[in-house]
């Protein structure tokens, strides 16, 4: 019961916190740099790819489990870090490859997204825990699905981009389980 009025109590600062935050933003125009994890599951039939996307309690339509890079932390730190904030799902660095940069300038911000992913087989699908504070839903659609719906502008971006070539590597590793598969566990 505690546990369900303070995740009330966080869901209500975060919605009113993030308007305000957003005029800070019209005002000041900061440079802000994010990191965003496209988590797709490998269809080993002739289904489409799946993407783990989620839904923020403070701000309309979905994204990819992202966030603000602290200072001092690499964009693959950033990346990692956020995933198992938002969802629970720990990866080794290994399994992320940089996918490219998006800038956008949004509520006043220069936002500037680096996009990691990370493929994984049908058999090595994470379990996906939100804290349903900051993340109030979460779950693995047909990319063909997303295209539909209200998306943020960073993956709606990311998605209108060209689909690139599974290297090699990738296509080897589409037949096994990674050698390091995603996790859910404490954090650091």
């Amino acid at each position: 019961m505690m546990d369900r009025i303070l995740n009330a109590i966080v869901r209500t600062g975060l919605k009113w916190g993030y308007p305000l935050a957003r005029i800070g933003w019209q005002l000041t125009h900061p440079s802000v740099h994010g990191a965003h994890v496209v988590l797709r599951i490998r269809s080993d039939s002739s289904h489409e790819d799946e993407i783990l996307v989620v839904r923020h309690s403070y701000k309309p339509g979905l994204s990819v489990p992202c966030g603000g890079i602290h200072r001092k932390e690499s964009a693959l730190d950033g990346a990692l870090r956020e995933l198992f904030e938002e969802v629970g799902i720990r990866l080794a660095p290994e399994q992320l490859s940089a996918k490219g940069e998006i800038f956008l300038i949004q509520d006043g911000r220069k936002d500037h997204g680096h996009f990691f992913e990370c493929v994984l087989p049908q058999e090595a699908r994470p379990r996906v825990q939100i804290d349903e504070r900051e993340i109030i839903w979460a779950d693995f659609l047909p990319e063909s699905e997303l295209r539909r719906l209200d998306l943020l502008p960073h993956l709606s971006r990311y998605l209108d981009q060209p689909c690139p070539v599974p290297t090699d590597a990738e296509q080897r590793s589409l037949g096994r389980p990674p050698k390091v598969a995603a996790t859910v566990g404490q954090g650091p």
